[in-house]
């Protein structure tokens, strides 16, 4: 019986501090509210805005990037707890990314490839990736503050998915404020940052979530 009362006791800090629906609550909603608020918002500064919000394949980016958003929360969510385990919400997260990534490529103009990449090396245009680096890395020492409350199961998995979500909540930004809508500009200044906080996520979870 003992032995029982200290496992017990053992398992209850791994208990969900907070409810998901609680989580996103204050994790994402308002932000991705607050974003969407500032891209309508902008719509009086840059024209170019208005005409995009009216374009079908924005409001399909837009949605996948949330989607993308919504799925990588939840999955670092469900990540932290050792009692937990569902990987729907990481093939939605996975399957919105890889939809985005095909859209790219498809819209991508091959034959003016050199042009664009020199146009794209001008460092005002990569203010993009600067702004989500560095939300990426803000927000991820948030969610790693977080998941220490918990037991992830798999270090690496946790810090890869606060990484995921940290970074598609800033593309999710730039996505509504940014008037570039080169593809080159998007696959440089926005999928970089993701997949280079993708590789670092792991590596420094790896080091700061153990127990």
């Amino acid at each position: 019986m003992s032995t029982l009362k200290n496992l017990a006791s053992d398992l209850r800090p791994f208990t969900p501090t907070e409810s998901l629906t609680v989580f996103l609550m204050k994790r994402f909603f308002p932000i991705m509210l607050a974003f969407i608020g500032l891209s309508f918002f902008m719509v009086s500064q840059k024209e170019i805005l208005g005409v995009r919000w009216a374009q079908g394949i924005f409001l399909l980016k837009n949605f996948l990037w949330i989607t993308t958003a919504l799925g990588s929360f939840v999955a670092f969510y469900l990540s932290t707890f050792p009692q937990k385990s569902s990987r729907l919400s990481g093939y939605v997260a996975m399957g919105a990314l890889g939809c985005l990534l095909v859209l790219e490529f498809f819209q991508l103009n091959y034959g003016q490839l050199p042009a664009e990449f020199h146009t794209e090396m001008d460092l005002f245009r990569g203010g993009c990736g600067v702004i989500i680096s560095m939300m990426s890395m803000g927000y991820w020492w948030v969610l790693k503050n977080w998941a220490q409350q918990g037991a992830p199961r798999s270090p690496g998995m946790t810090g890869l998915w606060a990484s995921i979500a940290a970074s598609t909540a800033g593309c999710v930004l730039m996505q509504a404020v940014c008037w570039q809508e080169g593809t080159l500009h998007i696959l440089l200044w926005h999928f970089l940052p993701l997949s280079l906080a993708s590789y670092a996520g792991p590596v420094l979870a790896k080091k700061w979530l153990r127990w």
